[in-house]
């Protein structure tokens, strides 16, 4: 459960869904791969088939988060802030149907990682 919870946040971290003090090519680099990150993030929600009301849920929770993390001066602070978020959404929005069904999706594309960088190390 844990490393679902860390590859969640690892994810939505990489997404750049935290206030970033890139520079300017910097930060359209990291935009670029950050909306791509961000649309697989949207594509396993989708998988989950959340209801209108967990939607709202994970929304103001991603939120609240955002607004802290804008605030966070220090990379461990907004770390933190999102991994906190994220188990909120796992343990207070998900079923128990909808958690099984994110560590299956997060554990199959582990091994397809795992397996893509094999291929090409």
């Amino acid at each position: 459960m844990k490393k679902c919870l860390v590859a969640v946040v690892a994810a939505a971290m990489a997404a750049g869904m935290w206030a970033g003090t890139a520079s300017a090519a910097q930060a359209g680099a990291t935009s670029r791969s950050a909306g791509k990150r961000l649309a697989r993030i949207r594509i396993i929600l989708t998988k989950l088939d959340l209801t209108a009301d967990q939607k709202a849920k994970v929304k103001e929770i991603v939120k609240d988060a955002r607004a802290s993390a804008q605030k966070a001066t220090d990379r461990k602070a907004k770390i933190e802030i999102w991994k906190n978020a994220f188990k909120t959404i796992k343990m207070t929005v998900l079923t128990d149907q909808q958690r099984k069904k994110l560590h299956e999706i997060l554990n199959h594309l582990r091994r397809a990682h795992t397996q893509a960088s094999s291929h090409t190390g």
